[in-house]
């Protein structure tokens, strides 16, 4: 569901595209491979995350753990920033996209992600926060409200993606 909504997202805003339900069988092959990359990408990260928590945890050091988990986020982060244009490039069919390409491509703009994605985050959980304690007494409608959140953080962070990657697409090449 995710994989098809960020998909339908990245499309609309690149290419105007507005996709109904007769589209979804055009979709189908680019929101698996959508989705196969997300699946890859999730198994690495958990993979480095098995690794590398039973050492931190084996050091019997807070202060040890603390630094490579330290580590591990900012790693994953900056990594997760720097190939996060490959999705844009699989929504809108790109020739020749690829992890690498999309790393190529991220040069010069992780901060530009990061402080976008920072942002919408915080103004996001605010609103959540806000709805959840107006409606804190009708559990029913604070899960539609979570929901809705969820749904609203995933189209904003697609949305940045996608306009950080119209913008390096009208950069000159390097």
């Amino acid at each position: 569901m995710t994989a098809l909504l960020a998909v339908v997202v990245h499309r609309y805003i690149l290419l105007r595209e507005i996709a109904g339900f007769a589209d979804l069988p055009r979709l189908v092959p680019i929101v698996l491979e959508f989705a196969v990359v997300t699946l890859i990408l999730q198994m690495i990260v958990a993979a480095v995350t098995l690794i590398l928590v039973p050492i931190a945890l084996a050091s019997n050091s807070g202060f040890v753990f603390g630094v490579i988990i330290t580590a591990v986020i900012v790693a994953a982060t900056y990594a997760g920033l720097r190939i996060s244009l490959v999705f844009p490039a699989i929504a809108v069919e790109t020739p020749g996209r690829s992890l690498r390409a999309a790393f190529r491509a991220s040069r010069g703009a992780v901060l530009r992600l990061f402080l976008a994605a920072m942002m919408s985050a915080l103004a996001i959980t605010a609103a959540a926060v806000a709805v959840g304690a107006l409606f804190a007494r009708a559990p029913s409608v604070a899960l539609v409200a979570e929901v809705a959140f969820d749904i609203a953080i995933i189209a904003v962070g697609v949305a940045i993606v996608s306009q950080v990657y119209a913008w390096r697409r009208r950069q000159p090449e390097e």
